[in-house]
C-alpha cells in the first residue's frame, strides 16, 4: 500500500475521481433539468399538432360531405367481377386488344 502513495499515476487517478464526484452532483441537476425542459417543450409541440389536426378535420368535414353528394365514389371491389368481351384479350401492357384472324398476336 505504501508504494501506491509514491506513484504519480495513483494521485492522478484519485484527483480525477474526486473531480468527477464534485462535478457530477451539480452537473446532474443541470442535465436532468435540461432534459425535463426539452420533454415539456416536445409535449407542448405534440399537443399543438394534435389541435391543428383536429381543427383541420373539423373544417374539412363539411367539404367531404358536399363532395359525396355531388359525385358518389365507386367501390373498388364490385360485387360482380367484370367480364371481358369474348373477342378481346389483354396484351402484355394490360390493354385489351382484338385477336388476330389466325389466332396469333
Amino acid at each position: 500500500m505504501a508504494h501506491l502513495f509514491g506513484d504519480a499515476e495513483f494521485w492522478v487517478l484519485l484527483a480525477v475521481v474526486v473531480f468527477l464526484i464534485i462535478v457530477w452532483k451539480p452537473g446532474r441537476r443541470a442535465i436532468i433539468g435540461a432534459l425535463d425542459a426539452r420533454a415539456q417543450r416536445i409535449k407542448q409541440e405534440l399537443d399543438a399538432a394534435r389541435n391543428l389536426a383536429r381543427r383541420r378535420s373539423r373544417r374539412l368535414r363539411p367539404i367531404g360531405k358536399d363532395s359525396r353528394k355531388v359525385r358518389p365514389r365507386r367501390s373498388r371491389s364490385s360485387p360482380m367481377p367484370r367480364k371481358r368481351p369474348s373477342g378481346l384479350r389483354p396484351n402484355h401492357y394490360g390493354i385489351s386488344t382484338k385477336r388476330c384472324a389466325a389466332g396469333k398476336s
